[in-house]
């Protein structure tokens, strides 16, 4: 593949390669892929992302939930109950405001989490193992570039709702 030489022709490699890799392995749930690796019990990619989340984030209530899993407070609502029945979360009364449900990893649930954090700090390992110290150097920095204007991008949007409501 040659070099770019315009932004639109380096979006549209960008395009290809993306392509080119989901050809490779499936690119839709790389955390569900690299979890299901890791333990010995059939998850769907919602409870995994669950966990995920929870483990990364702590307890949350069900609303931030849903939004960063990116499903409806309804779906979030009855993954959750499946979950807390198969010993995986507890739901909780938030102590300064008992109408705010918290979400939290049981230890069952916190062993899972761990497993699949494992995993996938296993399976990026083994793919930045992939590039010469310098690329992984230039990659984690443009990642972060990416994550940094994203999240000012997402900021900038919500301010401006909240301006114009």
């Amino acid at each position: 593949m040659s070099k770019p030489n315009s932004f639109e022709e380096c979006v549209e490699q960008m395009h290809e390669v993306a392509i080119a890799m989901g050809r490779l392995a499936p690119l839709r749930d790389p955390i569900a892929n690299a979890a299901g690796e890791a333990i010995a019990i059939e998850m769907s990619a919602g409870q995994l992302h669950v966990l995920m989340r929870l483990g990364y984030d702590g307890p949350l209530h069900m609303g931030l939930l849903a939004t960063r899993i990116g499903i409806s407070l309804p779906a979030c609502t009855r993954l959750v109950d499946r979950m807390k029945d198969e010993g995986m979360v507890l739901r909780e009364r938030d102590t300064d405001d008992r109408r705010v449900v918290l979400v939290r990893l049981a230890a069952a649930g916190r062993r899972y989490f761990e497993q699949i954090d494992a995993s996938v700090l296993l399976k990026l390992s083994g793919l930045l193992s992939l590039l010469e110290s310098n690329e992984r150097n230039q990659f984690v920095a443009i990642l972060q570039k990416l994550h940094d204007g994203i999240a000012e991008k997402m900021a900038e949007s919500l301010a401006t709702a909240e301006r114009t409501s």
